[in-house]
């Protein structure tokens, strides 16, 4: 098999149900100089079995069998293993479109770009819409990405394999969310260029049950640890204009909806409040954010008053205790 030009990442757990049409809409491709790398992620059902399978019929195939250590990972490994010049990732319960690959590298090789990014079909239904598009600067892609503003997952996207190398993208173990956002701002800190392409449906994306996010079961605790992470990761980026707010405006969203969503009151002596007061310019909030943002103050606030009352009241309690003894 001649080198190939393109390498299709699939991570594959217990996906017996859908991997064939995933692996099919790959091979029916117009573009045929790939290879797919199917990382069998510890699978308990006949997905591995099926891997195998397509690998005896393609010799541009090629499985590994590796113990569960989930998606990141898997696609990591992938990496690890991947010829290709360009690289590409395909979630195993979903498919792309017929001539994907061909349109994402006619403008990745006839540009010097590092990502082209094509939108995506959500459960034939909608398609998702970019809110910036065409070729972009790595800070643009860095807010846009903070902002929700394109797609933060890696899929319906084509990378230079060269981003890859010697990258750090270890997530540590206790992130359950956003791991993609995670390896998506690393792989950015190293670009030069990106372009978006709103026309180019370059992926079907099956959204299950199974899939929904798993932002609710994730604790507050572990949210601060990827804000760390993902601030190490951008801290040489904060002189650029743009940079700092997007990724405070990120973080506010991110408590609104921990908070909102579990219900939960935020720590009274909470240092994401006290460093948001202090980086974040109110000014540059959309209407929107800087609701939540008053939300996430006056919760705090009300939540530090009942910490107050109930500290002076259970000194009350002690003192009238010691002075009856």
């Amino acid at each position: 098999m001649e080198k190939p030009i393109i390498s299709i990442i699939i991570p594959v757990y217990n996906v017996q149900n859908f991997l064939p049409r995933c692996v099919d809409s790959i091979l029916a491709q117009s573009f045929k100089n790939f290879e797919l790398i199917l990382v069998d992620d510890g699978s308990t059902d006949t997905s591995g079995f099926i891997c195998d399978e397509y690998a005896h019929k393609d010799s541009r195939i090629r499985v590994f069998h590796n113990e569960n250590c989930g998606a990141a990972a898997a696609r990591k490994f992938g990496v690890s293993q991947a010829m290709g010049q360009w690289i590409e990732f395909v979630d195993s319960d979903d498919s792309i479109t017929p001539d994907s690959i061909e349109k994402l590298y006619n403008i990745a090789k006839s540009q010097k770009y590092d990502i082209v990014i094509g939108t995506l079909n959500i459960n034939n239904k909608n398609v998702f819409q970019h809110k910036i598009h065409g070729s972009i600067s790595r800070i643009e892609y860095i807010i846009a990405l903070l902002l929700s503003n394109t797609s933060v997952g890696p899929v319906a996207k084509l990378y230079r394999s060269n981003l890859f190398q010697s990258l750090d993208w270890q997530t540590p173990k206790e992130i359950r969310n956003n791991e993609d956002l995670l390896m998506l701002i690393a792989i950015s800190t190293r670009i030069e260029r990106v372009f978006i392409d709103q026309n180019i449906v370059a992926y079907n994306y099956l959204f299950r049950n199974e899939s929904l996010s798993k932002s609710t079961s994730m604790p507050l605790e572990q949210w601060n640890i990827l804000f760390q992470h993902i601030k190490s990761l951008l801290l040489g980026s904060f002189n650029y204009p743009g940079i700092k707010s997007a990724f405070y405006t990120y973080i506010i969203r991110q408590l609104y909806d921990c908070n909102t969503l579990q219900g939960r009151i935020i720590d009274p002596n909470s240092e994401n409040i006290e460093e948001i007061k202090q980086n974040i310019n109110t000014n540059t909030l959309l209407p929107s954010d800087l609701k939540k943002w008053k939300c996430l103050q006056s919760v705090c606030a009300q939540r530090f008053a009942y910490y107050i009352h109930f500290t002076i009241t259970s000194a009350k309690k002690r003192i009238k205790r010691l002075i009856v003894r």
